[in-house]
């Protein structure tokens, strides 16, 4: 019993706050509950281009040295979202599909742009030969450039959706519905980092060399030194909007404990499409996927 009093006192506080949500015939709507939940979310990196850079960083030195080279990647990028949202439930004559209006807001950081560029080259630098075997051994030199340029920021959105569900008043439920986001960003900033790295291998002819790795006792080769530098640029706030579909399932914890029943906790899954207003440069448009746990407290 005492575990069962810790884990429902918290809940007692937001419990309290329905002796301002009385059911009444004369109200449009009322609040019915609230939700906490975070969402991981997965998408594809905008790549842009060193033009695009140079605008987010013009004081850049490193770009100012920079020439466009062949080897440019990206990757799929994961971020977490945190959301915080209030039910208001519609009036009786609005019961069909059991419609909850749900309101609130979002944050999470994340890359608007982000590219990397790498070129390497190597040379035969000198051969030896064994006095006792007759074995040549190879000498080659070897030169990598390796940028990294990115630029991020952390969006703070007001969230609406319109939501409907199966029965609420069932243990189990399903619901879906179509909502959309708008808002600014923060601590919006571009990074631009360099690497450059030479020296000799002796792996006889074969490339051992990783632009993230400098192990002198790697596959026999050494290097002889190697220059690191970043810099970072602030930038103007982005406007940010958005559209999307939460999905998902809902379980209600407690069946007969009168706390637990007013406690549940749900999977969403939200396809969201996204637009990013970058004062310097465009409007960015993203698609990503987001799957959540969360809480929700009915309030009545």
């Amino acid at each position: 019993m005492k575990n069962q009093h810790f884990l429902t006192s918290p809940f007692i506080l937001i419990h309290s706050m329905s002796i301002f949500c009385q059911d009444k015939e004369t109200k449009t709507i009322k609040i019915k509950d609230v939700t906490f939940q975070f969402n991981q979310c997965s998408e594809k990196n905008d790549i842009g281009t060193l033009g695009d850079y140079k605008l987010l960083a013009p004081n850049s030195v490193i770009l100012n040295e920079f020439q466009s080279l062949a080897n440019k990647t990206f990757a799929t990028e994961g971020n977490n979202l945190f959301i915080a949202t209030v039910g208001l439930q519609l009036n009786k004559n609005f019961k069909k599909g059991n419609p909850i209006l749900r309101l609130g807001l979002s944050s999470n950081s994340l890359s608007n742009l982000s590219s990397s560029y790498l070129y390497t080259n190597s040379a035969r630098y000198d051969t030896l030969t064994s006095s006792q075997t007759g074995h040549s051994f190879y000498q080659d030199t070897s030169y990598t450039e390796y940028y990294s340029m990115r630029n991020s920021s952390t969006q703070l959105k007001f969230n609406g959706s319109l939501n409907f569900s199966t029965n609420p008043e069932k243990r189990w439920s399903l619901f879906g519905g179509i909502g959309f986001g708008a808002g600014i960003s923060v601590n919006n900033k571009t990074t631009i980092r360099r690497t450059i790295s030479h020296g000799i291998d002796l792996a006889s002819g074969q490339s051992i060399y990783s632009p993230y790795q400098y192990d002198a006792n790697m596959s026999n080769g050494y290097y002889t030194g190697s220059d690191h530098k970043i810099e970072t640029f602030k930038n103007k706030s982005n406007i940010c909007l958005s559209a999307f579909l939460p999905i998902g399932l809902d379980f209600r914890l407690g069946k007969f404990n009168p706390v637990l029943k007013k406690i549940h906790v749900f999977y969403e899954f939200r396809p969201s499409f996204n637009c990013t207003i970058i004062p310097e440069l465009r409007s960015i448009y993203k698609m990503n996927f987001q799957n959540g746990i969360g809480i929700r407290y009915v309030l009545k």
